[in-house]
């Protein structure tokens, strides 16, 4: 389960465009200079995209972050959360509610796409700032009376 919540959070990236920050200092980044007071801003989607981190990125993957011993690896790439010091404060009250939330759904109820519906959801991204979801149909039928 928690290998699909990774996956998940590194294909839908909620916040692509994280918050505005500003060099402290003057440096330089990958031969690039960058002045002290330059605003910068940590591109997450470029990271939790990119082929040689995770192949084949635009495909919905969760084997990835299962070891060959069948155990949940972590990849420090994966960045949901962003990074530095001003990472979410609460990203282990969010992991812990993304696993209970969707592992109870999961274990009451079945879901079965509806034949009316314009398929599984996509992985393609929109140009707005947020990630817009398509609409789905779908019919959650309960495991047990």
């Amino acid at each position: 389960m928690n290998a699909v919540i990774n996956e998940s959070q590194r294909c839908v990236n909620l916040v692509p465009v994280n918050l505005f920050h500003c060099s402290s200092r003057d440096t330089v980044l990958n031969g690039y200079s960058i002045e002290k007071g330059t605003g910068v801003i940590a591109q997450i989607s470029t990271v939790m995209l990119d082929e040689k981190i995770f192949p084949e990125p635009y495909t919905f993957n969760p084997n990835r972050f299962i070891d060959e011993n069948g155990k949940l690896k972590k990849i420090e790439e994966l960045i949901p959360f962003s990074v530095g010091k001003r990472q979410c404060i609460g990203e282990g009250l969010a992991r812990m509610e993304l696993f209970l939330i969707i592992s109870n759904l999961f274990n009451r109820y079945q879901v079965f796409v509806s034949p009316s519906s314009a398929g599984l959801p996509s992985l393609e991204k929109s140009n707005d700032i947020g990630v817009v979801p398509r609409k789905i149909r779908a019919k959650l039928s309960r495991r047990y009376s």
